[in-house]
């Protein structure tokens, strides 16, 4: 398996996301995603907005282009510029469901239309191979697949299973709705 193989989904969509939805990267949790998405952010010419606790992660970002925001996600999104909208996005820092749901709120009211937030480790613990390491954040999956304002994905791959699911912003013209 390649180093980056868990994002195979993140790299074969973002083209098309951002070819599609205009607005910035925004990613919580640098990691091994980071990369990706700074080549997406140098490609498409966008604004990469990243959020950690970790200081040498953060350092690492913002020398590579990132705008980094360094601390807890409820005290950082605080300072997230409020007029900007989010094109395409990874959720994958802390995963208690009081934290990311905020996350997840947060972000979805400055998501494009057509935009996409990924949320990773997903799936409920009793399909994980290590069942500590993923937290509750598959109760905000099940809260989010209620919506009817958003389109939901899981595919059942990436962190041993853990999952990832794809949040797509849609448009709520009913003009602009596919006719054939």
């Amino acid at each position: 398996m390649g180093r980056h193989q868990d994002w195979t989904i993140i790299k074969r969509l973002g083209d098309v996301i951002l070819k599609n939805v205009d607005g910035c990267i925004i990613e919580i949790g640098i990691g091994r995603s980071t990369p990706i998405f700074l080549d997406f952010a140098t490609e498409f010419k966008r604004d990469h907005y990243c959020f950690d606790i970790m200081k040498k992660k953060c350092i690492w970002a913002k020398e590579h282009g990132c705008k980094v925001f360094r601390g807890n996600s409820p005290e950082t999104l605080k300072q997230f510029p409020l007029d900007i909208s989010v094109a395409m996005g990874l959720i994958d820092g802390e995963h208690s469901y009081e934290v990311v749901i905020q996350e997840v709120n947060f972000f979805l009211e400055r998501l494009s239309t057509g935009g996409i937030l990924f949320l990773h480790d997903t799936y409920p613990p009793d399909n994980w191979v290590n069942k500590d390491r993923c937290g509750d954040v598959y109760r905000v999956r099940r809260e989010l697949e209620t919506r009817e304002d958003i389109q939901i994905f899981t595919w059942p791959y990436t962190a041993i299973s853990c999952g990832l699911t794809m949040i797509m912003n849609i448009d709520k013209n009913p003009s602009n709705e596919f006719r054939r």
